[in-house]
């Protein structure tokens, strides 16, 4: 008994009611954990009249439809395990499918997507699901409710099981026929007789010149007499109509505007004006009315003495002469004179009461002091004594070495080397062997087939066409499904390379037997059916990607010696493996010896994987007894048909990148990660003008081997890359001697120009010396005249300071005096305002007397206004009556008028008419007349025209056939001559080839004896060896029949216990989390808690690794369900069958 069985056992034994205590009291706690909410939002979402898990019955655990109380009692994973599925193997979704509900938390909502039970799931279970199927075979979600104990327990058990199945005797190895050496027959040189030369064909006499053919002299053309023709009388011309005049109707009598009287209004009464305001004049004594603002006497400003000019900079004699020369050049510029800039200036207030400006005090110029006394520098300096500079040397010059571009010769093209031919097949194994499940390596293949599928790759490079085929119990073609028939495609078309490309990689999986002799006979059919490329060409070589584990290997391989013997052998079968990890010895061997029985090369595919030593050792020693028997794979165009195909082969096998070896004559291993920048760039150039080469190859149509590729590259490498380095290095060595003659020039110059500076130094230092102490002899001028002048402008600003101080005093006087006067005038001002407001009060009361009475005026001279206006209306309207009536018997009048004129000039117009008529059918009768006998004239020349091309025609042939009778009765003599020399040739011929051939008859014959008395000894030594090896093999495939089943066991529980391996690992990992759950025991996990999804789904995920998406996972009820539909469907299968039980062959394997 395991540890946690035991501690399981003992908890229940202790503590049987506390358990149960303590579950329901978490289950109902408001605890937020994870793993009980996940159960009770999965059970609160169902109806309440459905049993739950609280209240089911002992022994019986809810379905996935939450009803109990109809459900069955629900089965466990051991309860599960039969013989007929998965051959009695357990897996790990067997052991978890029993706990897991499915549409969880939407069960009863119509549908799995439903919102309300999404936003439940999200809120209580964090997402976290199992992405699966339902009973219905929809998309849906799961939950596991079991604990952790319980998983943990139940995996043990099922890897204790697992590693108990996995326990199975070994397949025995199959052996291989060991014939003896092919006999040495007998040649037919030894036999050949000496045949009697032929005589050679005659030469052919020269044939006669045959005259040149002259036509006769005949006439072309015929002269007739022109016809006499009518004249013809001018035509007239046209006729223009007559115009009637246009009606005038007399003009309308002008009405006169309607005159009503003026209304006369009465004068407007006249109005007095209003008093005047009393005049807004400003205040003499303040800037407004409000009596706040008095006028103020400025302040007096502080006005600065006029100090003396400050004394000028004392420069040296050096820079004083270049000052007065930029003194006398600012003069020029100034306009103004320079006096006039400076001069202090003070604003006054010009307007009343300051019309006079206030005085200006200017301090007295007080008397000068005592000045300073001059003292001049003591530290004055001597002039440096001259130093010449010490020359630099020459340099050197250093020759650098020539580094030319060595050759690297270009690696071998991804995934399977050099294409080993022109229009290849390529054979793709998708059987069962190949699944990853059964460690098969289906994915590798086609990722290699789709790479040399590439619109770029290795087949689009050298291949003019080619085809791909699938087979596993079957054989299905890429050109039948694509094209409608079996037949080569060209590979210079990118859609067929992309279209076969997508066709290998939406291949859903592997599955089924492996079948290979049906996809060797559909393969076959592209040599003896004409197929062909739509260049012409046909099939030369096929590649087969697969394990070699074929059921038919012995079959395949015998067949392939049936072909040959029959003269139809098959085209070389360049095989590549693909293998798991620790390799597959049986499936190398076979593959190396179809390559070997072909004429084809074997090469492992290892993209990723490293193939270990045991494995390389068979198949390098396989590839090279291949090779022996064979001779090497056939040259082509872009093969490499100078390496030989065991080489080759041997090299692949052991993997790496492999580069050509001039001097080994052969491909070697070759570590890129080792090779520097330059070696890098080499080798990429090689292979770009080898790409080259070999696309120009395919467009001529020229062939070449590999090893002439190569050195036609390394030439170009010569030419394009070697030789114009050499030039380079050349050139940069004249620029390098150049610029060393330029620098040795460079330093002399440098030598001379630094003797120059450094008198030039010298000078300069002299006078800088000589600047230094005349500076400092000014600086103590400048210093002495400073102090004076400071000494004045002190004295000045006293004076200044007192006078300012005594104007200030004047102006606060004068500032007060104006505000008593501002207040006085203010109160004058308001007095006048309240007189004049009394006067506009009398002058409005008048005003609206006088109004009231021009009212009353106004209204009765309106009155009398409207009595005049109605009788002079009435007036007006008469008059107009009077005026219509009139122009209206004018206007009768003048339309009668204008209707007699109107006839007169349509009489006009058809006197006219009939006049124009007449004289345009004379012209029509004469114009007809004229062209009825040109037509006659043209009817005569065409009938002589006619005459004389029938005679001349007849004459011409004459002269033909007379010129054809001379020319035959000339050949016919030349054909008799002919025959004659020819039936002499035929004599003597006929002569010699009888002689030659009754010799030959003779020897071949004696040929004939020879070869059937050795094949005879050679076909009994074969058959003995034949009957033991098929006693042997009978016995080995009895022995490895009885243990097969067991084996295959022991395969898939090998398998599935990596998965439960895995997943129990991570299991223990999560269990042993200490802050998930509530624990009864300090420092102890709960092992009692509901298991995490997060822990559930990432440990599937690690145990299948293989697999993309979660809702892929091989859930045991889904497969079943699968398995059912498929056998009711009973579907045809469109597959090229090889017979008639292959069908049911890959039918029980896929069971298995």
């Amino acid at each position: 008994m395991s540890t946690l069985e035991r501690s399981k056992a003992y908890d229940a034994k202790l503590h049987p009611h506390q358990l149960g205590d303590r579950t329901d009291e978490r289950i109902n706690s408001p605890t937020p954990h994870q793993a009980p909410q996940r159960e009770r939002v999965s059970l609160s979402t169902r109806p309440r009249q459905r049993s739950s898990r609280g209240n089911s019955p002992d022994g019986q655990r809810p379905n996935s439809w939450g009803n109990a109380g109809k459900a069955a009692k629900a089965a466990t994973w051991r309860e599960r395990i039969r013989p007929d599925v998965n051959m009695g193997v357990p897996t790990l979704l067997m052991l978890l499918e029993p706990d897991v509900v499915w549409q969880h938390a939407a069960a009863y909502h119509g549908h799995a997507r439903h919102t309300h039970g999404r936003a439940a799931e999200a809120a209580a279970c964090q997402g976290i699901f199992f992405d699966g199927h339902d009973q219905m075979a929809k998309l849906s979600h799961g939950v596991y409710e079991g604990s952790y104990w319980q998983l943990l327990g139940d995996l043990e058990e099922i890897e204790a099981m697992l590693s108990r199945m996995t326990q199975a005797p070994s397949l025995l190895e199959e052996p291989e026929l060991q014939l003896p050496p092919e006999l040495d027959l007998p040649k037919w040189e030894q036999f050949k007789p000496e045949l009697v030369p032929l005589p050679e064909a005659p030469a052919a006499p020269a044939a006669p010149t045959l005259p040149p053919f002259v036509e006769p002299d005949l006439p072309d053309t015929v002269q007739l007499a022109p016809p006499e023709l009518l004249a013809v009388p001018p035509l007239p011309p046209a006729w223009k109509e007559v115009v009637a005049p246009v009606f005038v109707p007399p003009p309308a009598p002008q009405q006169e505007r309607l005159q009503l009287p003026e209304l006369m209004l009465p004068p407007a009464p006249v109005l007095k004006e209003p008093a005047k305001p009393p005049p807004a004049n400003p205040a003499k004594h303040g800037h407004d009315w409000s009596g706040k603002r008095p006028f103020t006497v400025p302040a007096p400003s502080y006005v600065a003495p006029q100090l003396p000019p400050a004394p000028e900079e004392v420069l040296p004699e050096s820079q004083q002469q270049a000052l007065e020369q930029l003194r006398e050049a600012w003069q020029q510029v100034q306009a103004a004179p320079i006096e006039a800039a400076g001069t202090p200036h003070v604003w006054l207030d010009f307007k009343a009461p300051f019309a006079d400006p206030p005085p200006v005090f200017v301090p007295k110029k007080p008397e000068p002091g005592p000045e300073p006394q001059l003292v001049l520098p003591t530290d004055l300096q001597e002039a440096p004594l001259y130093q010449p500079p010490v020359p630099q040397p020459m340099p050197d010059f250093v020759e650098p070495p020539m580094v030319l571009p060595k050759w690297a010769a270009p690696c071998e093209p991804l995934p399977v080397g050099f294409l080993r031919g022109t229009a290849p097949v390529l054979i793709m194994d998708v059987s069962g062997t190949m699944h990853p499940a059964r460690r098969g390596q289906f994915l590798r293949v086609k990722k290699c087939v789709c790479q040399l599928l590439e619109p770029e790759g290795e087949l689009a490079t050298a291949g003019t066409a080619f085809d791909v085929l699938a087979f596993s119990g079957a054989c299905w073609s890429f050109s039948a499904a694509w094209a409608g028939k079996q037949a080569l495609l060209a590979s210079a078309m990118q859609e067929h390379l992309t279209e076969a490309q997508s066709w290998v990689q939406n291949w859903p999986e592997a599955v089924g037997n492996t079948r290979l002799l049906t996809a060797l006979i559909t393969a076959q059919q592209y040599t003896f059916t004409g197929s062909s490329g739509a260049d012409g060409s046909s099939i030369d070589c096929y590649y087969l990607f697969s394990d070699g584990l074929a059921d038919d290997a012995a079959a395949c391989l015998e067949w392939v010696r049936q072909q040959e013997e029959a003269g139809q052998p098959l085209r070389p079968v360049h095989t590549v493996g693909f293998f798991p990890r620790n390799g597959c010895p049986s499936g190398e061997r076979f593959l190396s010896q179809l390559a070997a029985a072909t004429g084809g090369t074997f090469q492992i595919y290892n993209a990723d994987l490293p193939i270990p030593a045991a494995a390389a050792n068979i198949v390098r020693n396989a590839t090279a007894a291949a090779a022996a028997g064979a001779g090497g794979a056939s040259s082509s165009q872009n093969a490499a048909g100078a390496a030989g195909g065991g080489e080759a082969a041997s090299a692949a096998a052991v993997g790496g990148t492999r580069v050509w070896d001039d001097e080994l004559g052969a491909f070697v291993a070759v570590d890129l990660a080792k090779e520097d920048a330059a070696t890098r760039d080499e080798r990429l150039w090689a292979e770009q003008q080898m790409t080259a080469l070999r696309l120009a190859n395919k467009r001529t149509g020229r062939v070449q081997t590999l090893a002439a590729m190569l050195n036609d590259v390394r030439q170009q490498h010569q030419q394009q890359r070697v030789l114009p380095a050499m030039a380079a290095h050349q050139a940069r060595l004249q620029q390098l001697r150049a610029a060393h003659a330029a620098a040795c020039a460079a330093v002399t110059r440098a030598n001379e120009m630094a003797v120059r500076q450094a008198m030039r130094s010298h000078s300069a230092a002299v006078q800088q010396v000589k600047s230094d102490n005349d500076r400092k002899v000014a600086a103590a001028h400048q210093a002495h005249e400073d102090a004076v002048w400071q000494q004045q402008v002190q004295q000045l600003e006293s004076a200044a300071r007192q006078v300012y101080e005594q104007a200030l005093s004047r102006a606060g006087e004068e500032n007060a005096k104006l505000a008593q006067l501002h207040e006085q005038e203010v109160q004058e001002k308001l007095a006048g305002e309240r007189q004049h407001a009394q006067m506009v009060a009398e002058h409005a009361a008048a005003q609206a007397a006088a109004l009231r009475q021009h009212e009353v005026a106004l209204a009765a001279a309106k009155v009398a206004h409207a009595a005049a206006a109605a009788a002079a209306e009435l007036h007006w309207r008469q008059q107009q009556e009077q005026q219509e009536a009139e122009h209206q018997q004018q206007l009768q009048e003048a339309q009668q008028q204008h209707a007699q004129l109107v006839q007169q000039v349509k009489e006009q117009n058809r006197l006219a008419r009939e006049a124009h008529k007449q004289a345009a059918e004379a012209h029509r009768a004469a114009a007809v007349e004229n062209r009825r006998r040109l037509a006659l004239a043209e009817e005569q020349q065409a009938a002589a025209a006619a005459q004389l091309a029938a005679d001349n025609a007849a004459a011409l042939q004459q002269a033909r056939q007379d010129y054809k009778m001379l020319c035959q009765h000339m050949q016919e003599a030349h054909e008799q001559h002919l025959e004659a020399v020819q039936q002499q040739w035929l004599a003597a011929k006929a002569a010699a080839q009888q002689r030659s051939d009754e010799a030959t008859a003779a020897a071949r014959a004696r040929y004939a004896a020879a070869v059937e008395a050795g094949m005879q000894q050679h076909e009994a030594q074969c058959d003995t060896l034949r009957e033991q090896h098929a006693a042997q093999l009978a016995r080995v495939r009895t022995r490895n029949q009885e243990i097969l089943p067991q084996v295959q066991v022991a395969q898939l529980a090998a398998t599935e216990l990596g998965r439960v391996k895995i997943f129990a690992a991570h299991l223990r990992r999560c269990a042993a989390k200490l802050q998930l759950g509530v624990n009864f025991l300090a420092d102890t996990p709960n092992l009692d808690r509901v298991v995490e999804m997060s822990a559930l789904t990432d440990g599937l995920k690690a145990a299948f690794a293989e697999v993309q998406e979660p809702r892929d996972y091989p859930w045991p009820a889904l497969l079943q369900r699968q398995q059912r539909q498929q056998w009711d469907s009973k579907q045809p299968v469109a597959a090229l069958m090889l017979d008639s039980e292959a069908g049911a062959d890959g039918a029980q394997q896929q069971l298995g």
